[in-house]
């Protein structure tokens, strides 16, 4: 360790140097080369002893048999209930959930206080999976992929299908936490996971096993409790998350019944708008677009790349800020760009911000421009807007842009998605960012770097 790096040592955080790391090009081979590899293996076997050490072993039992229940299951059929708080309440059916592997689901509203009222929300054949948004005003559809046509719905879809068995996902949009290709996480979220077996609890008079999943940062407290019934089937999951409590709750299951391929039909309202959308993934290069410039203009993906080593898309709901009652809804986010442009545009790096929404038509983007966005000529990057002129709503790209929730993404020199999160204004986010843009080749100075650890 040479004398300056001492001196970093002594007021910067372990994992900030940890990073610069990254930043340091290695000219050392042969016997020096060995020596890192035995210390990186030494540190991931460290690493592997201490997650198992914060591992209730009954608590990890009980997961993986209600994960082996699923499993083994060729269909399931259930009602689930969704809400916010009252975790307790008793069970009021909103809706019905059906599956069948290797990659059918359907989830319906259900509601009508003397005659039933059904209104499909999501449906996978197989081949294409279709949403259509709560205010069943358009329609969402994206092909099936085996690695994640099962995100995005609840609990109880993602566990049927998904390989893996039940755990914290940093993966899911719902955490709205920075996910880096290079780190898929770790560092943002300080490696803080507990498994803990909470033993029994009663709900409406039957009796569930409880496993809580505790994953803390830095800056937040994170739990879900998932309630195992004596069938080893999950009835419940309440996630903790930001002082709130989401619950997903589950009744009534049908087990390997025959369900009839009418279930899998999609029955789209007639003229209700279907927008085609193949999310890009962490990792995939990132689907082209021409969009408009809000003050006129074009925008490609392939045009904003050329010659540079990475572009920054950040994508924006226009409707965001009328809903607030605030003009000013993105202006932290926006300045966020501003000095990314800034500091970074000089050694290879592009800006664009793209605007849209369910509800931007094109007759409503003025009003938006003037209204519902702050003032734009403080700003010198490129704004896009998303609006599709012959369907008269907006096109793929504001929705193809958002990575499980994820509206900032970084994409490499070939237009491949290193980094990716929701918004942009807090510490955890720079920090794996900071990470990304170095590994494409980007200089990050020490002083960002210690500024986005504190």
């Amino acid at each position: 360790m040479n004398i300056d790096t001492f001196k970093l040592s002594r007021v910067m955080p372990l994992r900030v140097l940890c990073l610069l790391s990254l930043l340091t090009v290695s000219v050392h081979l042969g016997a020096q080369e060995k020596t890192t590899i035995a210390d990186d293996a030494e540190a991931k076997a460290k690493e592997e002893k201490e997650t198992l050490a914060r591992q209730d072993p009954q608590a990890r039992a009980l997961l993986d048999a209600a994960k082996a229940k699923l499993k083994s299951l060729k269909s399931l059929v259930a009602d689930y209930e969704s809400t916010r708080g009252a975790s307790t309440k008793n069970f009021d059916k909103q809706g019905e959930v059906s599956l069948e592997r290797p990659n059918k689901f359907r989830i319906e509203a259900v509601g009508g206080a003397v005659v039933e009222e059904r209104t499909l929300r999501a449906v996978s054949d197989g081949q294409l999976v279709t949403t259509i948004n709560e205010y069943n005003f358009a329609a969402f559809e994206k092909p099936v992929r085996a690695e994640n046509f099962f995100l995005g719905q609840n609990f109880l879809v993602q566990f049927f299908f998904d390989p893996r068995g039940i755990a914290f996902d940093p993966t899911d949009g719902l955490w709205g936490r920075a996910i880096s290709m290079f780190d898929t996480n770790m560092s943002a979220y300080d490696k803080d996971t507990k498994l803990i077996l909470l033993g029994d609890r009663t709900l409406e008079g039957r009796k569930y096993q409880v496993v809580e999943i505790k994953y803390n940062t830095a800056r937040t407290d994170i739990r879900q409790q998932i309630y195992i019934g004596e069938d080893k089937l999950v009835y419940q999951v309440d996630t903790y998350f930001d002082g709130m409590i989401y619950s997903q709750k589950y009744r009534n299951f049908r087990v390997d019944g025959a369900i009839t391929a009418e279930t899998w039909k999609r029955e789209k309202p007639e003229k209700m708008p279907m927008i085609a959308t193949d999310p890009v993934r962490m990792g995939a290069e990132a689907p082209d677009f021409a969009l408009p410039g809000h003050d006129g203009g074009e925008f490609t993906l392939k045009g904003l790349l050329e010659g540079k080593k990475g572009l920054y898309v950040c994508v924006l709901d226009g409707e965001a800020a009328k809903a607030a009652g605030n003009a000013d809804v993105h202006l932290p986010q926006m300045r966020v760009l501003q000095e990314m442009k800034d500091k970074y545009e000089k050694q290879g790096l592009a800006i664009v911000c793209i605007v849209g929404g369910t509800g931007i038509t094109p007759d409503l983007k003025d009003e938006m421009m003037l209204n519902w966005m702050p003032d734009v000529t403080r700003f010198n990057y490129p704004i896009a807007i998303d609006i599709d002129l012959e369907k008269g709503i907006q096109g793929s790209a504001f929705h193809n842009f958002q990575l499980n929730g994820r509206n900032n993404l970084l994409l490499d020199g070939k237009g491949r998605v290193v980094f990716a999160a929701s918004n942009f204004t807090n510490k955890v986010n720079q920090l794996a960012f900071y990470q990304a843009l170095a590994q494409i080749g980007f200089t990050v100075s020490a002083a960002e770097l210690e500024s986005a650890a504190r």
